[in-house]
């Protein structure tokens, strides 16, 4: 491993390096800069800058004040770090946002706590308490309070992962879609981001102008908002009507 700065300081009593300006830690594939002040404690085998980036690959992970916990000191080994303060992720076209963030570096996870917020460019917005990404599966993993928003459609859902490679969000439990003028329920989903889709599976109900059909698989169509019930092979499909038919 080595570093780079425009200049230091160390107090050799306490075994601390101070280091000016334009930092540059680098370690086999993981870089770590900032353009500010970066403090080295040996004895905690620490490191604390303000405004860091860390690279991998790909991905950076940036925060207003990280810490980073080395197994050797000699190589800058990470073995983890954490963020505090408008902590972000960057990985091919998405951006995550929090408050705090962790990074464990022989699992390959980074997770986010507070306000988390993905900005994708495809145009959808995802939130949540907890979001968990693993960098080798390229997966993240939404918990607690999880909600999609893409123009005037909105899932939400106590789980979700996304697939990175597949480019699809998977739902688990209580998921709900709610579009213009109906609202569709199900346990399972799956929202496939190319065709801006999602297809709902297990205790699938629709609502729509107070009518009620439930059946065994929903298709929900971000682009005309609207929702429409599939029987499966040997399904059925039953509801409560309020008018004699469904209106389009």
């Amino acid at each position: 491993g080595s570093f780079v700065a425009d200049s230091f300081n160390f107090d050799k009593k306490e075994s601390i390096i101070n280091l000016l300006k334009n930092v540059t830690i680098i370690n086999n594939d993981l870089k770590l800069t900032t353009p500010q002040k970066a403090t080295f404690f040996n004895n905690e085998k620490k490191f604390i800058a303000t405004k860091a980036i860390i690279t991998k690959g790909k991905d950076t992970i940036k925060g207003d004040v990280v810490t980073v916990y080395f197994k050797d000191t000699k190589k800058f080994e990470i073995e983890k770090a954490y963020s505090v303060g408008n902590t972000e992720i960057n990985s091919k076209d998405k951006t995550a946002y929090a408050n705090k963030g962790e990074y464990i570096a022989d699992k390959g996870i980074i997770t986010l706590y507070e306000n988390v917020k993905i900005v994708d460019k495809k145009g959808y917005i995802a939130t949540a308490d907890v979001g968990v990404y693993d960098i080798s599966k390229r997966t993240f993993s939404l918990e607690k309070n999880v909600k999609i928003i893409n123009k005037k459609n909105t899932i939400t859902a106590l789980k979700a992962v996304y697939f990175q490679d597949k480019e699809e969000f998977r739902f688990y439990d209580n998921i709900n879609i709610v579009q213009e003028n109906n609202t569709a329920s199900a346990d399972r989903g799956v929202y496939y981001i190319k065709k801006n889709i999602a297809e709902l599976e297990r205790n699938v109900i629709i609502s729509k102008d107070g009518n009620i059909v439930r059946g065994d698989k929903a298709i929900s169509d971000f682009n005309t908002s609207k929702s429409k019930l599939i029987a499966k092979k040997g399904g059925r499909i039953s509801g409560k009507l309020i008018e004699n038919k469904l209106k389009d």
